[in-house]
């Protein structure tokens, strides 16, 4: 445990991050009701909140990434393209025309 390799006691982290001896009992047993706002606080004394950050960066999340690539579409549909037009198309001999195709 990476108190115990830093030589602090258990009353010593109790009092640096405001909690009970008891309580930091229970998160060394595993217990999941301990908040995870205290797991921070501890990490920050013992120097190592830089893994927490890691912990919840979405490019370390293996399986988030993995799940969102499932999702993602096999192939994608291409648009049909519109005809070009020429330069000839929607111009009368005698240049464009109105709606009644009335040349101008």
């Amino acid at each position: 445990m990476a108190r115990l390799r830093r030589g602090m006691s258990m009353a010593d982290l109790a009092e640096r991050t405001g909690s009970s001896e008891r309580t930091l009992m229970r998160l060394e047993k595993g217990d999941p009701g301990v908040r995870i706002g205290l797991v921070a606080e501890i990490m920050a004394v013992l120097g190592s909140l830089d893994r927490m950050e890691n912990l919840m960066d979405w490019r370390h999340d293996d399986i988030g990434q993995a799940l969102a690539q499932e999702k993602l579409p096999k192939r994608a549909r291409s648009s049909p393209k519109a005809p070009r037009r020429t330069q000839s198309e929607g111009k009368s001999p005698s240049g464009p025309t109105d709606p009644d195709g009335v040349g101008f």
